[in-house]
C-alpha cells in the first residue's frame, strides 16, 4: 500500500464508541478510507457515521489539522495505533494534529480529562509536533480542513516497507542520547510486577530459568519511554511474555535481537506480524495450550490470569532459542512456583486462590 494523504474540507468528527469488536463513529461515512481504523490484513473495523448518542449541536475546529488517529489511553494502542500517521505532519502548513477519542457503552465519562501521556508527549517530539498543537477531539466537530495520511502501521498488520524506509531514515531522532553501557544484552520482559493486569501462571519458573543464564528482570514502566527503546535496540535477546511492552519497538525500523514471546492466548496476531517484520523472531511454546482462567475477581478479559496445558514446551523452545545444554524441565518445581503464585495473588482471598487452583488442576 502506498502512502497517501487524503485532504478533505468541512469535515464532521465524531468520538468513537467502542462496541464489541467495533468502533462506531470517526468519520461520516466510508468513502474516508485512508482515515479508517483497520486490523487483519486491511479489514475495516470502524462503522463511520455519528454514534447515536452524541445527537449534540456540533463545535468547529478553524484551520488546517492532521488527522493522527483515534486516541485509546492505552499504551499498546496509542503506539500501534496513534502515532504512524504523524510522518505527514509539517508545521509549515499544519495548525496543529488531531487525535479523536474513544469511549466504551455507557462510559462517556471516558470523554472528559483526556490528557497527552509523557510517553506520548515525547512521541511527538520526535516527529516535530509540540504539545501545545495537539487536539483531542472529545465532541462532535466539524473541522475547517483536515490531511488524512496513511498510516504507516497498524495494528495486526505492522510496518509498510515505505514506513520501515521512513523510520530508517529519521532513527537518528530516536537513538540521540543513545549510552549502550547502561543496558543489559539480555532482557526478560515479564508481568510479574503487574500479575494483576493479565500474566501468565509459572511466569516466575521461567524468569528463575532466565536469570540463571544471564537475563536480566527488564520492567518497563520503571524507564521514560526513551530508554525503553534504547534497551531494546541494544539488546542481543529479548523475551517477553505477551504484553504492550514489546511495543515501544514501533518506532524501530528493526531490532537486531532474537525476539521470543511466551504467549498468554492462542493466537499471536497482535505481536507477530510487527516483530517478524523487523527481528528475528520466534514464539515459546504450544500456543492451543494457552487458555484464560476465569473470569475469576478482577482477573477478566484481557487482565485475565493464564493458564498453559503445555510448559514443558515453553520451557524446550527457550533452551533451544538461546541454544543451551541445560537439564530437562522439572515439571515439579514448576507446580510449586504456580502454587506460590497463587498463594501471593495480590487482593486474593482464600476463596478466589481455590477456584483458581480446581480450574487449573
Amino acid at each position: 500500500m502506498l502512502k497517501n494523504v487524503d485532504i478533505r474540507d468541512q469535515v464532521l468528527l465524531t468520538p468513537y464508541l467502542l462496541r464489541g469488536d467495533r468502533f462506531y463513529g470517526g468519520f461520516p461515512n466510508e468513502s474516508f478510507t485512508t482515515g479508517r481504523i483497520r486490523r487483519n490484513n486491511g479489514v475495516p473495523i470502524d462503522v463511520p457515521g455519528v454514534a447515536e448518542n452524541l445527537d449534540i449541536a456540533p463545535a468547529y475546529l478553524s484551520g488546517r489539522y492532521l488527522f493522527a488517529g483515534m486516541f485509546y489511553n492505552h499504551f499498546g494502542h496509542i503506539l500501534t495505533e496513534s502515532i504512524h500517521r504523524l510522518w505527514a505532519y509539517d508545521p509549515s502548513k499544519h495548525d496543529g494534529v488531531i487525535f479523536l477519542s474513544m469511549y466504551f457503552e455507557n462510559k462517556e465519562s471516558m470523554l472528559l480529562n483526556v490528557h497527552i501521556p509523557e510517553y506520548l508527549a515525547y512521541v511527538l517530539s520526535l516527529f516535530n509536533v509540540e504539545i501545545d498543537k495537539i487536539k483531542i477531539i472529545n465532541s462532535k466537530t466539524i473541522v475547517e480542513k483536515i490531511d488524512i495520511p496513511e498510516p504507516g502501521s497498524y495494528l495486526t498488520n505492522g510496518h509498510h516497507d515505505w514506513y520501515k524506509d521512513y523510520l530508517d531514515k529519521n532513527k537518528f531522532k530516536i537513538l540521540d542520547g543513545y549510552n549502550k553501557e547502561i543496558y543489559g544484552k539480555n532482557l526478560f520482559l515479564g508481568r510479574r510486577h503487574i500479575s494483576r493486569k493479565g500474566y501468565l501462571l509459572g511466569e516466575t519458573y521461567f524468569q528463575k530459568f532466565l536469570e540463571e543464564h544471564g537475563f536480566i528482570y527488564f520492567i518497563p514502566e520503571r524507564y521514560a519511554l526513551r530508554d525503553q527503546i534504547y534497551a531494546l535496540f541494544n539488546a542481543d535477546n529479548v523475551i517477553f511474555s505477551e504484553g504492550s511492552a514489546i511495543y515501544c519497538s514501533e518506532l524501530l525500523p528493526n531490532l537486531n535481537a532474537r525476539v521470543q514471546m511466551i504467549p498468554r492466548r492462542p493466537d499471536p496476531i497482535f505481536y507477530e506480524p510487527h516483530l517478524n517484520r523487523k527481528s528475528k523472531f520466534s514464539i515459546a511454546g504450544r500456543l492451543k495450550s494457552f487458555t484464560r482462567v476465569g473470569p475469576i475477581g478482577d482477573w477478566k478479559g484481557p487482565s485475565s490470569l493464564v493458564w498453559t496445558a503445555d510448559p514443558e514446551s515453553i520451557y524446550c523452545d527457550l533452551v533451544e532459542n538461546l541454544g543451551l545444554d541445560v537439564p530437562k524441565f522439572d515439571r515439579d518445581e514448576f507446580d510449586a512456583h504456580v502454587r506460590n503464585e497463587i498463594e501471593s495473588l495480590p487482593n486474593a482471598d482464600q476463596t478466589v486462590k481455590k477456584d483458581i487452583i480446581n480450574l487449573i488442576v
